[in-house]
């Protein structure tokens, strides 16, 4: 028993990794009509593994964008991270502001932009996690 009580301790252990300070989140897979209907409900979104680039902050100016797959960036990437089957991610970053873009066949999607054109946009700030979520949905119509 007590053999079984540290082995669960340690599997514990090394899935919560923490982060003390960076980005913290869920990449949310959204595909299908999202209007709700009389006979019809939305799909439910679901967690996706996928690559995150994360960028210095981007601006409009700085990449390619075709729809909402970027496909070349003029600055260079900061840290590639993969998340897990759930969505999930983390990743430790020293303060400064970035650009989050998921990897797709089609490119690198982006789907938020702030009032500068900046794309997807985020701040990490000294001893924080910043948490965000980001929806996949170029598949979804609303």
């Amino acid at each position: 028993m007590k053999n079984l009580n540290v082995l669960l301790l340690l599997v514990f252990a090394t899935q919560c990794s923490t982060v003390k300070q960076g980005i913290e989140g869920n990449l949310i897979w959204v595909e299908g009509n999202q209007m709700p209907g009389p006979d019809r409900k939305p799909t439910t979104p679901q967690g996706v593994a996928r690559e995150v680039h994360i960028y210095p902050l981007l601006s409009m100016n700085d990449v390619t964008l075709e729809g909402v797959f970027v496909s070349e960036v003029n600055k260079p990437l900061f840290k590639k991270i993969q998340s897990n089957q759930k969505g999930k991610f983390m990743v430790n970053l020293p303060p400064g502001d970035y650009s989050i873009l998921i990897k797709e066949d089609d490119g690198l999607f982006v789907n938020t932009f702030d009032g500068q054109n900046h794309l997807n946009p985020i701040t990490v700030t000294t001893n924080q996690v910043t948490r965000v979520d980001i929806r996949i949905n170029y598949k979804a119509a609303y």
